[in-house]
C-alpha cells in the first residue's frame, strides 16, 4: 500500500468514526460520554486522536462535545447530568425548561444528586443534595 493509499484509508476511517460519534450524540444535542464512545467500539486512542486533532472537544471529565466546541442547548443538560453522576436529575427551573417553560432566563442549571454523593463543582451548574428521610 502506498503512502497516498494509507492516507486515504486513514481519512475514510476518521470520517467513519466521526459519523458514528455524530449519530451517538444526535439525541443529546451533540454531547456523548467517553463510555458511550467506548461501547461503540472506539478505543481510547481513537477518541484521544479525534480530540487532539480538534475534531471533538472535551466537555468535562466524562463528556465530549462532538458537534461543536462546547455543549449548547439541551447538550448542556446532558453534560450537567453525566458529569454529576448516576443519581443526578434536573431540578428547579431547569426541569421546567425540559418540560417546555419559555420566556424565562436562568444562568445556572439546577441538578439534584443523592445525599451521599460527592460532586465536583461544574461551571454553570448549581448542585442540590436531597436529604435522607
Amino acid at each position: 500500500m502506498t503512502r497516498a493509499e494509507r492516507a486515504a484509508a486513514a481519512r475514510i476511517e476518521t470520517r467513519r468514526r466521526h459519523e458514528l460519534a455524530t449519530r451517538l450524540a444526535a439525541p443529546h444535542d451533540g454531547v456523548v460520554t467517553y463510555a458511550m464512545l467506548h461501547r461503540a467500539a472506539l478505543t481510547r486512542g481513537q477518541v484521544r486522536s479525534a480530540i487532539e486533532g480538534g475534531l471533538w472537544h472535551p466537555a468535562g471529565k466524562h463528556t465530549v462535545s462532538i458537534t461543536s466546541d462546547a455543549p449548547t442547548g439541551r447538550g448542556l443538560w446532558w453534560r450537567a447530568l453525566w458529569e454529576s453522576g448516576a443519581s443526578a436529575v434536573l431540578d428547579g427551573v431547569t426541569s421546567l425548561f425540559a418540560w417546555g417553560l419559555k420566556n424565562w432566563n436562568e444562568e445556572l442549571l439546577d441538578v439534584t444528586v443523592a445525599h451521599n454523593r460527592r460532586v465536583r463543582a461544574i461551571a454553570g451548574v448549581r448542585h442540590h443534595q436531597v436529604r435522607e428521610t
